[in-house]
């Protein structure tokens, strides 16, 4: 399991509800090299869909994941185009360095955002578990 923080929002204090996160480096290179193929993908799908099924989430594919791996470049929850993303342009990887930061898009309310924020906490769980019992 990871020691320390593995993501944190930021910038929550913006005059509406838009926000980013930050995800620990040392965490992402690790999750990116992790094959847990489209059956564990599905998974973590289906557990976030559940964690979030009272909210009103019209997005099928509330993740973008990166190939087969557990790393995640965007979260959706749809409802007129709003999601979490490393690019303001929706969910590319990032060109080498060493920061990923996630930047929501179109996050209209505090409710959102908590949304948001729910997808990130069940898809890093489930991230870290998987970096220890890989498939």
């Amino acid at each position: 399991m990871a020691e320390g923080i593995i993501w944190q929002p930021g910038g929550l204090y913006q005059q509406g509800s838009d926000f980013n996160v930050r995800l620990d480096s040392k965490f992402a290179k690790k999750i990116l090299v992790v094959d847990v193929g489209a059956e564990r993908q599905r998974q973590i799908i289906r557990h976030a869909r559940d964690m979030i099924k009272d909210r009103n989430v019209s997005y099928p594919e509330v993740f973008d994941f990166y190939k087969n791996t557990a790393f995640v470049c965007a979260f959706h929850i749809g409802n007129n185009g709003k999601w979490l993303s490393l690019e303001r342009g929706g969910g590319r990887m990032p060109d080498g360095g060493e920061k990923y930061i996630y930047h929501s898009h179109n996050v209209d309310s505090a409710f959102d955002a908590y949304t948001l924020m729910t997808l990130v906490d069940v898809w890093a769980t489930y991230a870290d578990i998987y970096i220890e019992r890989p498939k």
